[in-house]
Formats: structure tokens, sequence, C-alpha cells
């Protein structure tokens, strides 16, 4: 977000600021109540948000900017842990990240398209926490955390330590999982992704995606847009966490159901980037 700021500040006409928050499920809650203008959101939080089911308490309405990221996230477990299979996971301890955080409503999704939701044992911490006391063998499981195609930090440091395995998500548990939440997305990844994963495997993942208020303007959303993506040369290079911000993947990881500021497709109608499947939201 800070990268995103700073290009606006040089480029656009109007002066920006960010600040750290809870997470992307926050951020939705936030720009509701017009806290904030925009905010980092995950394709998981969408389908929440609007129906309003929890950790939210009445439907949210925001428009989508672009996308800008993925984070594949499969369950993670210890090879030790004689944990080979989701059906494994009962009674076990796992810890999803922050209650109501993106991973945790991926992976509570998950387990209750296995059928595995009630039989968990479910704690709750940081990032730090958990895979502190997932290397400490406190909790079984954690996500895996692949950034843009990158391994996390926490997830190589936990590697320095223990020995990991991601879990497989069976075809028909992602399809009902999909089903609880569509902003949840599947990929194939192998050792060369990897070198934890022994053979080819399907991953969930979620999409980041640049949230607005519902408020936002053809106008704004189109100086905001245009003066990260100006700059996007720069911003990628900055680090993996950036990767993604490119205008071929900005409309392609957006989520067809939720309405798109009119002014930032605008702009990438422009550069030759089209997603007719999008809808986009009239001027307020």
């Amino acid at each position: 977000m800070e990268a995103f700021v700073q290009a606006v500040n040089r480029r656009g006409r109007t002066r920006n600021s960010s600040f750290a928050t809870a997470g992307a499920a926050e951020n939705l809650a936030l720009i509701a109540n017009g806290s904030l203008e925009f905010g980092h959101s995950t394709s998981v939080d969408w389908t929440v948000a609007a129906s309003g089911t929890t950790p939210y308490h009445s439907p949210i309405v925001c428009q989508q900017l672009f996308a800008y990221a993925t984070w594949h996230m499969p369950p993670v477990v210890r090879r030790d842990s004689r944990i080979e299979a989701l059906a494994d996971l009962r009674g076990r301890r796992y810890a999803p990240s922050t209650p109501g955080s993106a991973a945790a409503l991926m992976h509570h999704a998950l387990m209750k398209a296995a059928g595995l939701y009630d039989q968990i044992r479910w704690t709750y911490g940081s990032w730090t926490e958990i895979y502190d006391a997932f290397t400490s063998k406190r909790v079984d499981v954690v996500p895996g955390v692949i950034t843009n195609d990158a391994i996390s930090p926490r997830l190589i440091e936990a590697e320095a330590v223990v020995d990991v395995m991601p879990l497989e998500i069976p075809a028909e548990v992602m399809k009902k999982a999909q089903e609880i939440n569509a902003g949840i997305f599947a990929a194939t990844k192998g050792p060369e992704a990897w070198s934890a994963i022994e053979a080819p495997i399907v991953f969930p993942y979620s999409i980041g995606i640049l949230a607005a208020a519902r408020d936002t303007t053809a106008e704004m959303g189109y100086e905001i847009t245009k003066a990260i993506y100006d700059d996007a040369e720069r911003i990628r290079s900055l680090g993996v966490a950036l990767r993604y911000v490119d205008p071929e993947f900005a409309l392609r990881g957006l989520m067809a159901a939720f309405p798109v500021n009119a002014g930032a497709l605008s702009y990438f109608h422009e550069n030759g980037i089209r997603n007719d499947a999008l809808a986009i939201v009239a001027d307020p």
C-alpha cells in the first residue's frame, strides 16, 4: 500500500497516506464506515463481506479497482505428525492466523467443505505466533504462504527448524469450498514451485484486490489507477510482493460478481486491456 500511495502522490493531483490495520477483512469494514477510502483486500473477503456473514454484521458494498497479488495457502503439517490426508486432521490443532483474516476465512471454508470444521481444534494468533507454535509442536497445521510464487519468509524459517509438507485438497473438496466462498481459487503446484512438494498437487489461493469506497468517482478511480500503472515498472522493482502489479494481471484477477470502478476500467481499456465479464459501477 505504501508503494501505491507513493506512486499516486508522485503522479496524481491528490495527497494520500497509508496506515496499518488488522488486515484485509477489517479494511472492507473500515471502507464501508468511511474510515478509509481505499484498502488492501483479498478475493476471499469479498464474498463474505457482500453477504454480511461473519466477521461482518451487515452486507458491505465496495468497488474493485484492480488485482495485484496472489497468495497460495495450502494446509501445512510436519512430516513427523502422522498427518497424511485431510481426514487425519480430526482432533488436531489448526491455526489459520487471526480470526476473520482472509487465511482463516479460506481455511474455515476448506474444512467445512471437507466435513471437518467441527472436528478440529481451532486456535488463532498472528503469523509470528502461529508459526512459533507450529515449529514448537503446539499446533499441528498452519497455512503455508506462497506470495506471488515466492515462498514466504515465515515458511522458510519454519523449514529450517522442522520438516514440513503441504496437504492436498481433493478436487471434490475444492469444488465445495468454492461454492462456500467464490473468492477461493485453485492452482496446481509441483516441486519446481516448492521443494516440499513431492508431486504436483492442487493449492487453494486468493487474489489481492485494491478496494475502494462505494462512492469513489470514475475520475478518482482513473487517477489512482493511472498513477500506479504508469509507475508499474518501478513499483515491481521494489520486491516480490509487487511482482504482479502488471496491467495484464490487473483485470484478469478481478471478480465478475462485484462492481469495478468505471475510471479504473477506462484506464485499462485505453491501454488495450479488457475483461468484458466485469460489471462497471455507475458513477455516484
